[in-house]
């Protein structure tokens, strides 16, 4: 259920590849900005979980926790080294030492909710058509035809988000 606040309001999704997160200060600095601040879900690529070349941290509910988000992490794969170049300086062992991947979780995510996600590429791939098809000066007929996109967008969305929280209680 979308809180009465949330509903007919945007949805912002920011994709992010921190680089597994090594350079934890400047992240740290990066996640004061807006753009990331007001983000409903971020989606990061190259996320460490207990690799030395990021300090051992749990990279996503680190940055999770300083944004009030809920992680959930999608494990790619398990590191057998500390990595590869400068890496292989990093002080300390690797604890758990697991990568994950932002494409991990979205291709979960379509096999568990095929429908959902399938309303999601289907609106998204409208919205972006109509988009394109945009003159320099719309018609009023175009702009609603944006709008109308976009509320399916949205509604598409909130339809997978209930679709999550009702399996994951």
């Amino acid at each position: 259920m979308v809180p009465v606040s949330r509903q007919n309001q945007p949805v912002r999704i920011v994709t992010w590849n921190i680089e597994k997160g090594k350079r934890w200060p400047l992240l740290e600095k990066c996640l004061e900005s807006e753009a990331i601040r007001s983000a409903d879900i971020l989606c990061l690529n190259e996320v460490d979980e207990g690799m030395a070349r990021s300090g051992n941290l749990r990279i996503a509910d680190e940055i999770a926790s300083r944004l009030g988000l809920q992680a959930v992490f999608g494990q790619t794969f398990r590191e057998f080294s500390k990595g590869v170049g400068d890496e292989l300086l990093a002080a300390g062992e690797n604890t758990t030492a697991i990568q994950g991947n932002a494409t991990q979780l979205v291709d979960s995510a379509r096999s568990d909710f095929p429908s959902e996600t399938s309303a999601i590429r289907t609106s998204v791939n409208a919205l972006a058509s109509d988009v394109r098809a945009l003159s320099s000066s719309p018609s009023p007929a175009q702009i609603a035809s944006i709008a109308s996109d976009a509320s399916s967008v949205v509604r598409s969305v909130t339809s997978f988000t209930d679709a999550t929280s009702s399996k994951c209680d």
